[in-house]
């Protein structure tokens, strides 16, 4: 059978159940769907977007979970006969490694597949989800840890592990909230269970960085507990900086040292809130930092220049807050342009998203303080950034569409 073929089944089938669903019969239903009864199963594996919103209503089902059943069924792909687990999962590493985030995806699935035992498949799921987080799909990456998690069996070390990404994961979509309160869960956990492997410790200063963090970007949202957010994310930066740095040297890694650095570049922003550090002198140690990808030195690679990436998004984050005029001015239009050149070369949606969110943010700093507001202009790269962030990241919709719908120029594409 065909792939084709088999989407068209598995159409077929959901309309099956959509007629035992709401115990309809076929009339009924094709009436509901504003169809023929003749032509209520259709014959193509393509439906019309009319049918699959008709579907998603008679189910209930999102619209997303109607989609990815007809084209993709359980998900579950075949494993080649010689791809034993352990070969899949050093693979796995490799894609992660080079970047290579669709095919980091592909082999994940199929160490599902090949998983013999509760950690080997909620190992896959993790490393699925690292490959759709990779890739900006940070949806797909909460489906694929709640797989994870769904393992009955699952070992403890894993299952938190897998609820480490899941926080991150939410911190990446915005929902600081959800961040938050998983991150603390497991940051209680590990103040009455040290963690004595290297996989628990990863975990436990994992979740330090994500409530750090979290609590960092509620300052901006919450200004009347701006004092206890911010010393509660200082606090917790601390001490991931500190692990992190440990097991940089424990263990010979380099992200790790990474991470820590990115630890460090968070602290500014919050001492810089609890009046310890002068805005201006933070902002130009950031610059110094980040000055070092000036030149005709080669940039660094993977987590290294990830980090710089987000010491450009704490430097932004102080001159929106503290600085004025020209100063501010000019340290946006250094830091945003790096920040945008990380993102893309890394493929890096996060960090594309903050580039674009402060952009759009000091926008509205200079209408509010000129009374002019002066209408961006979009360029083809422009418009692709812009389409691609309103759709990994929910909270940025809105400010997305307003961009786009007062855009002083949206060149005509070329549709030949």
């Amino acid at each position: 059978m065909s792939n084709a073929e088999k989407r068209k089944e598995r159409l077929h089938k959901l309309i099956d159940l959509a007629l035992a669903y709401c115990s309809a019969t076929k009339s009924t239903l094709a009436n509901q769907f504003e169809r023929d009864r003749s032509r209520l199963y259709p014959d193509t594996d393509n439906p019309k977007l009319d049918l699959i919103i008709a579907l998603a209503e008679a189910l209930e089902w999102p619209l997303d979970a109607v989609v990815e059943f007809i084209r993709e069924g359980n998900g579950a792909p075949a494993t080649e006969a010689d791809a034993d687990w352990e070969t899949l999962d050093k693979q796995t590493l490799a894609a992660h490694h080079k970047g290579e985030f669709a095919q980091m995806v592909t082999l994940a699935q199929h160490m599902l597949a090949a998983a013999q035992t509760p950690q080997q498949r909620g190992r896959a799921c993790r490393l699925e989800g690292a490959g759709w987080e990779g890739q900006g799909r940070y949806t797909h990456t909460l489906a694929a840890i709640r797989r994870g998690l769904d393992v009955t069996g699952l070992p403890a070390s894993e299952r938190i592990a897998l609820q480490a990404n899941f926080a991150h994961a939410y911190y990446s979509l915005g929902d600081l909230t959800s961040a938050r309160g998983v991150a603390y869960m497991l940051i209680d956990y590990f103040g009455k269970r040290p963690p004595t492997t290297r996989t628990d410790r990863e975990s436990q200063a994992f979740a330090l960085y994500v409530r750090g963090n979290a609590l960092r970007r509620m300052i901006t949202a919450s200004p009347d507990d701006w004092k206890e957010l911010a010393g509660a994310a200082g606090q917790d930066l601390d001490v991931a900086e500190r692990l992190y740095t440990q097991m940089a040297a424990d263990y010979s890694v380099d992200y790790l040292g990474a991470i820590a650095h990115t630890c460090r570049g968070a602290l500014l922003e919050v001492q810089v809130e609890l009046g310890r550090r002068e805005p201006q002198a933070a902002v130009d140690e950031i610059l110094v930092g980040v000055g070092r990808l000036d030149g005709e030195s080669p940039w660094p690679e993977g987590d290294w220049l990830e980090s710089y990436g987000w010491w450009c998004d704490f430097g932004a984050n102080i001159a929106l807050r503290h600085l004025n005029g020209r100063p501010a001015q000019r340290t946006l239009a250094i830091l945003s342009e790096k920040l945008l050149a990380i993102g893309r070369r890394l493929g890096n949606w996060a960090l594309i998203e903050r580039a674009v969110s402060i952009e759009h943010a000091w926008r509205g700093h200079v209408a509010e303080a000129t009374g002019l507001d002066v209408p961006p202009t979009l360029d083809s790269e422009d418009l692709r950034l812009l389409a691609g962030t309103i759709g990994r990241f929910p909270q940025f919709r809105r400010p997305g569409w307003e961009l786009i719908e007062t855009a002083a120029l949206i060149p005509t594409l070329k549709r030949n």
